[in-house]
């Protein structure tokens, strides 16, 4: 797959939750309207590590720098769907926290133009963690046997699995590539697929939204 086919994927795929959700926004509870606006802050910064690319010939600080701010929306989406977090405002203490991380880190541990692997680790944790609370409180839910038909479901499912194959895929890149050799661009093509993938999985929460909440309170 040539480089303007992946960045034709890339942005398409990008864009789908951020066109699917603005037509549903005003349906939208809270917390989906911070993960909207966290697709917005994706497919921004998709155009940015484009041009980062063409002109620094690396765009790993644009996403290291994005990271950072990705983890509070997610903290933030967190805060909103789980009652605890939103009585003692915790999602906003884990974002700042996360901020001061990501400084920290990147100033101290790792280069900013480097794969940023602990703080993806420490991303990574905190959504596992995060997304195991959210799954206590749906099954304590009156509306447990429908879990399925809840979208913060489907959401912590794809934002678990999205980060863990991430973190895998990135820890074990240069492995692969040494093993592929020529053919280290297929690992690069399905890195960029099951990123699409995911973008496809958020939109279709967002378009199924209204169906989705009224199959749910239904139980």
């Amino acid at each position: 797959m040539n480089y303007y086919m992946s960045l034709s994927i890339n942005l398409s795929a990008a864009s789908l939750p951020v066109i699917c959700g603005a037509f549903r926004y005003r349906l939208l509870e809270k917390s989906l309207r911070v993960l909207y606006w966290l697709t917005v802050f994706s497919l921004i910064t998709e155009c940015f590590a484009f041009m980062a690319a063409l002109r620094y010939h690396n765009n790993l600080a644009v996403y290291n720098t994005s990271a950072i701010i990705e983890t509070v929306f997610i903290a933030m989406f967190f805060n909103y769907s789980i009652e605890g977090f939103r009585r003692a405002y915790i999602g906003f203490y884990i974002g700042l926290v996360s901020v001061v991380v990501g400084l920290l880190d990147f100033i101290f541990l790792e280069p900013i133009d480097g794969y940023g692997s602990h703080y993806f680790l420490y991303e990574t944790l905190l959504i596992i963690t995060c997304g195991i609370i959210l799954f206590a409180q749906l099954i304590r839910s009156p509306g447990h046997l429908r879990v399925q038909y809840n979208p913060h479901f489907w959401i912590v499912v794809t934002l678990i699995v999205f980060y863990l194959s991430n973190f895998f895929a990135m820890s074990c890149y240069e492995s692969w590539t040494k093993i592929l050799g020529t053919r280290k661009s297929n690992i690069d093509d399905a890195i960029l697929l099951f990123s699409a993938l995911v973008n496809c999985l958020l939109a279709s929460v967002f378009a199924f939204y209204p169906q989705m909440k009224k199959s749910y309170e239904r139980s």
